[in-house]
């Protein structure tokens, strides 16, 4: 199967303009418009004493929303970390908020790394631990529970929230 590339952060905006515009669910160009089949993982799978399908998962750095854990659970992730949370809204740091960076492995002791203008497997990350008022995500969440409930997954997809104390 020929898979497109998809859609994810853009580095190039800002926290807010990714916020208020994830992804849009995926919708394979297979002839069926439905996302395929997931196959099953061997093996029985848990995280923090629950079951889940597989023990793939993303962290919460590009998970800013409900929506942005609801693509990637359709993509097939089965661990989602809700981005930081806190007791009050908070802004983002000005961009750039994530950069590649060119790097082999560290010794430690180097006094900076340098930004490369390619995707690379190495980033430098500061958002600033951003987040929405408490009756935005609290809401959110709970939306995004039910849509995990909807996708009818056996298990469905185990959403985490991270939180911070401010």
């Amino acid at each position: 199967m020929n898979v497109p590339a998809l859609p994810s952060y853009d580095i190039r905006r800002t926290y807010d303009w990714n916020y208020w515009r994830p992804p849009s669910l995926v919708e394979w160009k297979d002839g069926s418009g439905k996302v395929p089949e997931r196959r099953e993982m061997p093996g029985n799978w848990t995280f923090a004493g629950l079951p889940v399908a597989s023990p793939l998962g993303i962290a919460a750095g590009p998970l800013l929303n409900g929506a942005w854990c609801r693509y990637y659970a359709q993509l097939g992730f089965d661990v989602l970390t809700y981005k930081t949370v806190r007791s009050r809204q908070r802004e983002c740091y000005p961009l750039p908020n994530l950069t590649p960076v060119d790097c082999s492995q560290l010794a430690g002791d180097e006094p900076g790394v340098s930004a490369s203008t390619e995707s690379a497997s190495s980033w430098a990350v500061s958002f600033g631990m951003p987040s929405q008022s408490p009756s935005i995500w609290q809401e959110d969440v709970q939306a995004t529970k039910e849509a995990f409930r909807e996708l009818g997954r056996k298990p469905q997809p185990l959403l985490s929230v991270s939180v911070v104390a401010t």
